[in-house]
């Protein structure tokens, strides 16, 4: 009995040409960085966040925390106004 784990890393939820094919099928690719980072989400579940913390100990990610919680102010945030013409043929939203 074979007791390999496979990671494969997408389904194709696409129709095939030939056929109105309803399954998915599983793509068999490999991609190393993208085991990495699922066993690296693994360790760090398991760990209690030791990789966040070693990343946020480092001086220049730790001098960027602030921007990642910074939140964008509720006045900046408007709808496009839409242009309105002037009599004299000119928009006025220039």
């Amino acid at each position: 009995m074979d007791r390999t784990i496979r990671l494969f890393e997408a389904v194709d939820f696409h129709p095939v040409p030939a056929g109105p094919q309803t399954k998915p099928t599983v793509v068999r690719s490999f991609m190393a960085h993208h085991q990495g980072m699922g066993l690296l989400a693994l360790c760090n579940t398991l760990l209690g966040n030791s990789m966040q913390k070693r990343l946020h100990a480092e001086p220049i990610v730790a001098a960027a925390e602030l921007l990642l919680q910074e939140r964008l102010p509720m006045f900046a945030v408007r709808e496009p106004q839409p242009e309105t013409s002037s009599p004299s043929g000119r928009s006025e939203g220039i």
